[in-house]
This record gives structure tokens, sequence and C-alpha cells, in this order.
């Protein structure tokens, strides 16, 4: 679904903020609301209807999270606009500032022309999809993702796999780790995009080890076109970033994006113009610093199917299923079966994060804040180690 806007420039003095969210939930509406006062702009990022995270964007480019609940309109002069998204473009708001160096081919997400569209991976089989993806003949790349992280990327050329990208910025074995033990298929969505084939190779070439950042060269696109090397220029502005990609000394295509967001015809070629005659631009120089052709990597499907740590005993699993029914009462053992095959779980192969993730839904059935505050620290005691990491 590409992002459109329903309603833009609305003076804030106008907005029932209270009203419009009450309205979205009810529509389960996913997309963001955007308010910009004169030295900030201010998100609330929404996905079917529940708000998930308020981010603000200084005008010196400081990115700050804050909890949803504490989203306000805190003055009674600006703007605010509303855009439907999908969930990929939500995930990829909170994290705008992706470093070539650091994260490599995810910078570009999620360029390309979508050829599936988000699909929660607890309804169905991604080894199956896969398989689709693999006889489809598929140029481009697939995304998984939550709603808090990008979990990795895996890259293809005519179907075959010839590149494994992490949430991390990691490549190759690292990657396949790093997805294989943070992949949750009750969290997770795939999308599939498409690319033109020397696209591919491109985002081969721009996996981190690969690029070289180029000294002194602040005017990169004519570095590159005088030296008529291979590489990209990274601009950044605010909230703005503009990435140029050239394949010795000519541009191959460019990307454009607002808060994260990729943005496409007249509004790109606004921000395009609007970089330039920023003060206090940032440009970044990085070569490629080979360029061989991608080659078919061996990527195992088990490394993604896991479910990210070791399974619980069915002993544990049945103390907090009982817990939570003598909390809520016969209710609770519908409400807990119900659960898990929306999650598309079975109670036999749960491992503590996933156990996490189901109280973490089943408790909201818990009406007093106190009850379910006990009930989750008597759960914390039965699985110590799915909360691991927290305070």
């Amino acid at each position: 679904m590409p992002k459109r806007a329903v309603f833009k420039g609305l003076d804030i003095q106008t907005l029932n903020l209270r009203s419009l969210l009450e309205d979205l939930r009810i529509k389960k509406f996913t997309g963001f609301l955007k308010v910009s006062y004169w030295n900030r702009d201010e998100f609330l990022l929404l996905f079917e209807g529940r708000p998930l995270r308020g981010i603000a964007l200084s005008e010196e480019g400081k990115f700050v999270k804050f909890p949803p609940q504490d989203f306000a309109l805190k003055d009674q002069r600006g703007s605010a606009s509303l855009f439907e998204a999908s969930l990929f473009e939500i995930v990829l708001l909170e994290n705008p500032f992706w470093d070539p160096l650091k994260h490599g081919p995810l910078v570009f997400l999620p360029f390309g022309d979508t050829v599936q569209e988000d699909i929660f991976l607890g309804y169905v089989d991604l080894e199956k999809e896969l398989l689709m993806i693999e006889r489809s003949h598929l140029y481009g790349y697939v995304a998984l993702y939550t709603t808090e992280e990008i979990v990795g990327m895996i890259l293809f050329e005519n179907g075959k796999c010839v590149g494994i990208f992490a949430g991390d910025g990691n490549s190759g074995q690292g990657a396949k780790t790093y997805i294989s033990t943070h992949f949750l298929p009750a969290k997770t969505y795939l999308t599939a995009v498409s690319l033109e084939p020397e696209i591919v190779n491109l985002f081969h070439l721009s996996r981190r080890e690969n690029l070289g950042f180029v000294e002194g060269h602040q005017e990169g696109p004519s570095y590159f076109r005088e030296t008529q090397k291979s590489g990209l220029v990274v601009s950044n502005a605010s909230s703005l970033t503009e990435i140029d990609v050239f394949y010795k000394g000519s541009e191959a295509f460019s990307v454009v994006k607002e808060a994260g967001v990729i943005l496409e015809g007249e509004r790109a070629q606004e921000v395009r113009e609007k970089i330039k005659d920023l003060p206090g631009v940032e440009s970044r120089s990085y070569e490629f610093i080979s360029l061989e052709p991608p080659s078919y990597t061996d990527f195992k499907l088990d490394l993604l199917i896991q479910t990210a740590g070791p399974i619980l005993s069915s002993d544990k699993i049945e103390e907090v299923k009982s817990l939570y029914v003598s909390e809520i009462g016969p209710v609770g053992k519908i409400l807990w079966e119900k659960t898990l095959e929306g999650m598309g779980l079975k109670e036999r192969a749960l491992s503590a994060k996933v156990v996490k993730l189901i109280i973490e839904r089943l408790a909201d059935e818990i009406p007093e804040g106190e009850a379910r505050r006990e009930f989750m620290n008597r759960v914390r005691s039965i699985v110590p180690e799915a909360f691991q990491g927290e305070r």
C-alpha cells in the first residue's frame, strides 16, 4: 500500500485529537499522524488503530522516541497531517537514520515495487512463501520485520538468494545468526519487493564491508562523474535524506526519504531541491570497493523457522497457563487457546519469548492495573528467562 494523505496541513487549532484517535481506533487505521511546529515535527505511529510510538524530530535533526500516551498538541500554532501507510513504512519510520557503513542495503528499504504486501507470519508457512519467491524468479528482496524493528532482508537474483542482511547491519553468516535469534513468527511480517536486475547487483555491492568512505569529497556526484567510479552519496538535513547511487560514473537511481519514509513523484523532487538549499547539510560519499557480481548463497530455511530461544518445558507452560486461568476464571482457558490459534502457535512448542508475548496480550483482559502488574510479576518468577535484559 503506497503512503496516502488523508488530510494535510490542517491547522491544529481545529483538530480534536481525542475524537480523531477514537475514530482511527474504530477504523483500525494503520499509518501516522504528523504534527509540525515551527521548530520540530512530532509523529504518532498507529497500527490497526492502536498507537505504537511517538517520535519527535527537532530542527537540528535530533530524533527522540517517546510513549504514545505522551503524544499531545503542545502548541496553538502548527499544522497536522494524517497519512495512511503500510506496516512496513511504519517500521521504517522508527529507524530513519540508517548509515550505509552500518546497515548496507537496509538504507534502501523499501525502495522498489511491492509484489507481496505485508503478510503476518503467524498465519502462513514461511518456507512455502519463500519457495514461491524462488519459483517466481524474483529479482529483488524479501524483508522480515516487526512493528518495532527490521529483522532482516534476503536479496534474490532470478529467485536465488544472493545476499542476507540483518537488522543490525550484519551480512552473511552473521546475518543468519541474527535473524535466527530474533525471528519470531508470532510478531514478524514479510513483504517482497522487486528490483531491476542491475539494481540487485548494486544492493549487493552496498553491503557495509564493501563500502569505503571517500575522504575530502563533499561534492559526491561530481567526484563519481569525473572519476567514472561506482558508489553512493548520502546527504542528510534534519529529517530529510537523499541517497544517490552511481555506477561507473552515471547515476543509477536515487532514493529520497522524509523521516524515514521513501518519497515519490513531485514531493521527492521538492525534497531534492530543498536539501540543496538547507544550511548544515551533511553529505558523505562511499565508493564500492569491489564490483564483483553477487554469488549464490546457501540459505537454510530452518534458520528462520526457529522460535527465538529454547523451547520451554511443558510443566512451565502449564504453570503459566494455570496461573492465568486462576486469575481471570474459566474463560481464561478459552482466551488462552484462541490467542495461540490466532498467533499460529502450538502449546507444545513455545519459547520463553513467545510465552511472554502471549501473556502480554492476555494480560489486557485483566481489568485492574494492580492485579495485572501482580500477575506479570508472578509470570516473571515462573519464566525469568523471558524477561532477561529488562528491569
